[in-house]
């Protein structure tokens, strides 16, 4: 399954595509796959206005069939808003906050079936450079659950290295977590830093070298190290990765 649900485009529109998670998603082809990660249908409907540095994205995602025991409907409704500046000494600032409610039975257990994510993130760019600081948390009664979510744009690496599918390890319910990273991105070399502390912790950093580039064919090579952990749910290949990677893509 080719589906931007999941194993599409897996990154932040600021930093970019996380580096190498999309290896860790190739597969061979697997008929049930969609019935594994997604369930039933997926109807999503969302519009964006932009305004002077102002831009606000509500959005509406239905689900009909959780791919869970109960086989409930996945309803989400919320939207995201930004605030962009410039500031002196070339600078730039980005102000992002999420809001989302989430009615589904993500833990196969019928009642308090309510979720949401709050996230706030503010992010600075300087020439190749980028940085900043963040925070959300996964509001959730139930505590066995998730807020369910395909793919996502959040920095972390913890999904696409320590634990592959859905739903994400960090997105457990009643997760708070704060963090901090960096990075830089040139035409050649990339690279991203975490650390992130509470419920879900990650110290994270990955590179990646473009060494040839030719037309749409691109050769890159990396390395990196992901630590990820999650006091409400348990990674699905472990919590320390030591990576190294060549890839090749046209």
């Amino acid at each position: 399954m080719d589906s931007m649900l999941y194993n599409g485009y897996q990154g932040n529109d600021l930093q970019g595509a996380r580096i190498a998670t999309g290896i860790n998603a190739l597969a061979s082809y697997d008929p049930v796959s969609k019935k594994k990660y997604v369930g039933g249908e997926v109807v999503a409907f969302g519009m964006g206005y932009e305004h002077k540095g102002f831009s606000v994205a509500p959005f509406i995602l239905v689900d009909s069939k959780l791919p869970l025991a109960t086989k409930g409907v996945l309803f989400q409704v919320g939207g995201k808003f930004q605030y962009q500046a410039s500031l002196p000494k070339g600078f730039k600032s980005f102000t992002i906050l999420h809001g989302i409610y989430q009615h589904g039975d993500t833990d196969a257990i019928k009642g308090n079936n309510e979720a949401g994510l709050f996230m706030i993130d503010q992010t600075f760019l300087y020439k190749i450079f980028n940085f900043g600081l963040g925070f959300y948390a996964i509001p959730a009664p139930n505590k066995k659950g998730y807020f369910w979510s395909f793919n996502d744009k959040t920095k972390f690496y913890g999904r696409g290295i320590n634990s592959i599918g859905v739903p994400a390890i960090y997105f457990a319910n009643a997760t708070m977590t704060g963090y901090v990273f960096g990075g830089m991105k040139t035409k050649r070399v990339r690279i991203d830093a975490m650390i992130a502390w509470g419920d879900y912790q990650e110290y994270s950093l990955m590179t990646n070298y473009k060494i040839w580039n030719y037309k749409e064919m691109t050769l890159d090579a990396g390395i990196g190290y992901v630590y990820s952990y999650s006091s409400k749910a348990v990674s699905n290949i472990g919590n320390s990765s030591l990576v190294l990677f060549t890839k090749f893509s046209y």
